[in-house]
């Protein structure tokens, strides 16, 4: 064998491992693409799901006020009633004593 055969030998092998090598990083660098992909879809279905979440906290914060401004009311509502209720009960009670009154002044009354 001479020197030529040699150095072309050396040189093919050279070029066939360069192109192994080269056939390797492609396959490494699609990959990676890929993955690539995957994780960017990934992020954009979990953006997705994070604003439609906010969007159900702002609705439950806003169902919330509004059962905070229904309670305030309804317990003004409740609070109101018993005074009128009480007003009422107090109303009775004051004309029956008057009753009372007037029957004890009644000719043949407790009184006479």
């Amino acid at each position: 064998m001479t020197l030529t055969n040699v150095l072309t030998v050396m040189s093919l092998f050279c070029m066939a491992m360069w192109a192994i090598l080269k056939a390797i990083a492609v396959q490494a660098q699609r990959r990676s693409d890929e993955k690539f992909d995957q994780l960017q879809k990934s992020l954009i279905d979990l953006t997705r799901a994070v604003s439609k979440e906010s969007e159900q906290i702002r609705s439950l914060e806003l169902s919330q006020l509004r059962f905070q401004a229904e309670v305030a009311r309804d317990y003004v509502r409740r609070d109101d009633f018993v005074q009128v209720i009480a007003t009422i009960n107090t109303r009775i009670d004051n004309f029956a004593l008057r009753i009372e009154a007037a029957v004890r002044n009644l000719p043949g009354g407790k009184n006479q």
